[in-house]
């Protein structure tokens, strides 16, 4: 098997897609939930090394969807969120471990300030991403733009992960 269709089916499988998904497509959607609002490169159409990851109007736009590449073991959940554009990794900035610390989008370097855990929070379907460097949860800021905060299991630490819709 393939690289790309191992992280492909890890990924499906790691988040209860079900094996009817395709294996091919790793193109996801990462959605607010109770919100029409998406992870969104900032830095222009084509997103750019440094630039804040937002949330925006989902718009079937391509600096709207990710991937979730596998990092250690699978039944760590453990991912690099990657851009399907640009291939960029989300990460938070400068590698800090404060509260309000902006979630950008960086060349990808195997950092742990670039590993989210992705939990399972209820039956909603809805989950938390968690950095592993900082133990904190991705949230939305200011001006919609994300960083991360202590874990509270709030609403607004909770993202549906799912197939992008066709335009």
């Amino acid at each position: 098997m393939n690289r790309m269709l191992s992280v492909a089916v890890a990924a499906v499988v790691a988040l209860g897609f079900g094996t009817t998904a395709r294996a091919e497509s790793t193109s996801l959607v990462i959605t607010r939930k109770d919100s029409p609002q998406v992870l969104t490169l900032g830095g222009g159409p084509e997103g750019k090394d440094g630039a804040a990851v937002v949330l925006s109007p989902n718009q079937a736009l391509p600096g709207q969807n990710f991937s979730l590449e596998p990092v250690g073991k699978p039944e760590d959940q453990t991912f690099n969120i990657v851009s399907s554009l640009n291939k960029l990794c989300v990460d938070v900035k400068g590698g800090s471990t404060e509260d309000g610390a902006e979630i950008i989008q960086k060349q990808c370097n195997g950092a742990t300030c670039q590993v989210f855990r992705v939990s399972d929070r209820g039956p909603d379907g809805h989950r938390e991403l968690r950095n592993e460097l900082s133990g904190k949860c991705m949230a939305v800021g200011k001006d919609f733009a994300l960083v991360q905060v202590t874990c509270n299991g709030k609403d607004d630490q909770r993202f549906r992960i799912s197939p992008p819709r066709k335009n």
